[in-house]
């Protein structure tokens, strides 16, 4: 284990009267190396910016090949009281994002799991033979975590909730920035102009990284070959003609830049949590295909955003109005009206009469009455009767107005998937009419985006 003597040795030669953590980082990141290497482990140690002040970024994240964490390690100065770390706000932030933390002050090392202290070892820059095994043991065990694998939809939403209210922190530090320089400002004058003169600034960036969350899992859920997403191939796999998203998706590419450097760790985690989520079981759960949706109950999307602000914002679900009309009411309003155009308006197609329907839902939500339209339309039909009511009615007569924007995110992403597993996918020109707009503004004076 000589690279556990490497490590005390560059240890002890830094002046502990000069140095700041900072100081310590690259001991760290070598010795994190040498375990991978010495171990064979599935390890990548990616070392956040240390010019980084206050962002609240772990140290390090430890992640697989394929972008998963493993875990974080939060490095503090010689000396630190780690004991009192452990029950800190910061450590608390971690242990919602992975339960498998490491805390080191360079000689003192404390590994938690779940929050509970399962291994503490302290170096000294001549360390013992058992000394030696057991850190090796601590680092190792770290190491050689299994990054989480999310297949249920959830603990999904309740891990993306987690790590999106670490984004809107993120975002609302923000809120000094020069106006006249600051990108976020000027998206802010954007939505106020468009759809609300009063919006505040934290309002909006609340809206801005549920959006944000839900842009990247709709990328990955669409992407058509199993990639690993990124900030660079994400636009590749928003729809084409999800103009309002993939304009606020190029927010993104501009992370790494100084200004939002603070932030990026926190997409990145986000991002890492969606490539390692179990994509086939996901997609499982939120699909229509063999018919369901068509004929059953469940809409697999339907207390998806109602999970997601449990943890998100208990509060925001009541603050906001965020409330869904139970699906067997849905079903009964919709089936009401589709039974009123063929008894009282001599439609005898109903909801599916082409050119004699048009159907708008002015607070369209995750889009449950549009879903439930949508599936009365085709119930029933043939392949190429499906084809035809999509394209030439479906498309064309129904629309849906939302306010909100992660909702009208979820609306376009639970919408597409419903035609995409019944046969019927998108083109590349081609959309459904969910709107992010305010319904209430005065004619002429709304701004709707597709």
């Amino acid at each position: 284990m000589k690279w556990i003597n490497q490590y005390a040795k560059s240890v002890a030669a830094i002046n502990p009267s000069d140095a700041t953590e900072f100081s310590y980082r690259s001991a760290i990141e070598n010795l994190l190396k040498s375990v991978a290497v010495e171990f064979a482990l599935d390890a990548q140690i990616l070392q956040e910016p240390s010019r980084i002040k206050g962002s609240g970024a772990p140290d390090f994240r430890i992640c697989n090949q394929g972008g998963g964490v493993i875990g974080y390690v939060e490095c503090k100065a010689p000396g630190a009281n780690l004991q009192k770390l452990t029950t800190s706000a910061q450590l608390k932030k971690y242990r919602a994002l992975s339960a498998n933390i490491l805390l080191t002050d360079s000689w003192q090392w404390i590994l938690l799991r779940d929050g509970k202290n399962i291994a503490h070892v302290v170096l000294t820059d001549k360390p013992a033979p058992q000394t030696k095994t057991d850190f090796a043991e601590l680092l190792r065990t770290f190491m050689d975590a299994q990054a989480e694998q999310i297949g249920d939809v959830k603990r999904l939403a309740a891990s993306l909730a987690r790590r999106c209210a670490i984004l809107r922190e993120g975002l609302e530090a923000h809120a000094g920035d020069d106006p006249d320089k600051s990108v976020l400002h000027g998206l802010l004058q954007v939505f106020r102009s468009a759809f609300d003169a009063g919006l505040t600034f934290e309002r909006f960036v609340d809206a801005f990284a549920q959006t944000m969350v839900y842009s990247l899992l709709m990328a990955k859920l669409t992407a058509c070959e199993n990639i690993n997403l990124d900030l660079y191939n994400l636009m590749r796999h928003i729809p084409h003609n999800f103009a309002a998203i993939r304009e606020m998706s190029l927010f993104l590419q501009g992370l790494h830049t100084f200004e939002y450097d603070d932030i990026a760790w926190a997409v990145d985690d986000i991002i890492a949590a969606i490539n390692a989520m179990d994509t086939a079981a996901i997609s499982e759960s939120m699909s229509y295909r063999n018919g369901k949706g068509i004929t059953d109950d469940d809409d697999p999307y339907i207390y998806f955003y109602e999970d997601f602000l449990a943890v998100y914002d208990a509060k925001l679900r009541e603050r906001r109005g965020v409330y869904y009309t139970p699906p067997q009411v849905v079903k009964f309003i919709v089936r009401a009206v589709d039974d009123l155009l063929r008894r009282e308006f001599n439609l005898s197609a109903g909801l599916a009469e082409n050119k004699k329907v048009t159907a708008l839902d002015f607070a369209a939500g995750t889009g449950t009455f549009l879903l439930e339209m949508m599936r009365t339309v085709l119930n029933g039909a043939s392949s190429a009767q499906r084809n035809i009511l999509t394209r030439e009615h479906l498309l064309k007569n129904f629309y849906g107005f939302e306010l909100i924007m992660a909702p009208y995110v979820i609306a376009h992403l639970k919408l597409s998937q419903f035609l995409a597993d019944n046969n019927v996918p998108l083109e590349h020109d081609e959309r459904i009419n969910v709107f992010l707009t305010n319904t209430l503004e005065k004619v002429g004076e709304q701004i709707t985006l597709p």
